[in-house]
């Protein structure tokens, strides 16, 4: 059987898992990476993840929470702006922390449970649920990179649905740095993973650029069409983050005029990230049989 680094009776890898990801959620929300009630569920997904899934797959996850967190912190005030303008910047609350990193941790989950009924893996025939554990985070981690290295693009930002121009930092725009960065973010998540598997699980680095690409793509496409967009009746500006604050008459308060200006009113940027990772895990799953 593949080892994924996870030895011991499960209550030990419980335990072992959850104090880990305490410990480094803990050291997020000191960097200002993760609120309070973010860390929770990030402490409940590494915990999960690392009882579950081994050492590979949460190597896989911390590398991709901490070079989304290294990122975000680049490029100066325009960069943030930017990163404010498609709602991904600053401290990761529970329900991203959760659209994240969850479709991961669910696999890892399921691959325990089929463990236990008697599946056997090898470096050959891989775990395909953490195969497509890998790629979850890979498209996480491949969107995520794509986001933040974009904001620092200098040359055009166009819709992935149109080919018009579009202001950086809006959903569904890309760049070609932005693009290029997307494959590299889903490759990087995948190597830590491999590494830290033994026998090496060196497939799983493809996988994950694949992912990571695919994933970018998923959510750029979601994000340029279904995503909703809501416009402020008060001061007229088009913003994805329905508890917006109107700057336009009303200096505090939510405003209370929204009106959905294209998409679907319930998916957000969160629910365009979980299904992102779904297709990511979808791929893992896939290609591990190939």
């Amino acid at each position: 059987m593949l080892d994924q680094g996870a030895v011991g009776p499960a209550y030990v890898r419980c335990a072992e898992g959850f104090a880990l990801a305490a410990i480094i959620a803990a050291g997020a929300v000191a960097a200002r990476a993760l609120s309070l009630i973010g860390a929770l569920s990030a402490t409940v997904e590494g915990g999960l993840v690392f009882a579950f899934g081994g050492l590979g797959v949460a190597g896989a996850m911390v590398a991709f929470f901490g070079s989304s967190s290294v990122l975000g912190r680049l490029g100066g005030k325009q960069a943030e702006e930017i990163r404010a303008r498609s709602a991904k910047g600053g401290r990761r609350d529970a329900l991203q922390v959760l659209a994240n990193g969850g479709v991961a941790a669910a696999c890892a989950v399921a691959s325990a449970v089929v463990r236990a009924h008697g599946a056997e893996h090898t470096p050959l025939a891989p775990d395909p649920w953490l195969t497509a554990a890998i790629g979850a985070l890979a498209a996480a981690s491949g969107d995520t990179w794509s986001t933040e290295i974009g904001a620092l693009a200098r040359g055009p930002v166009r819709s992935v649905l149109t080919g018009r121009a579009v202001a950086p930092g809006t959903s569904g725009g890309a760049s070609l740095i932005g693009t290029l960065a997307a494959p590299l973010g889903g490759a990087f998540v995948g190597l830590i993973g491999a590494l830290l598997t033994h026998p090496h699980a060196w497939g799983w680095v493809p996988t994950a650029l694949v992912a990571g690409l695919a994933g970018s793509a998923f959510d750029s496409l979601l994000g340029a069409s279904l995503q909703a967009v809501w416009r402020c009746e008060v001061c007229g500006r088009v913003d994805e983050d329905r508890a917006h604050r109107c700057s336009g008459g009303i200096s505090s308060g939510p405003a209370r005029t929204l009106t959905l200006e294209r998409g679907l009113a319930w998916m957000d940027n969160d629910s365009v990230n979980a299904l992102a990772t779904a297709l990511g895990a979808a791929l893992g799953f896939t290609l591990a049989f190939v």
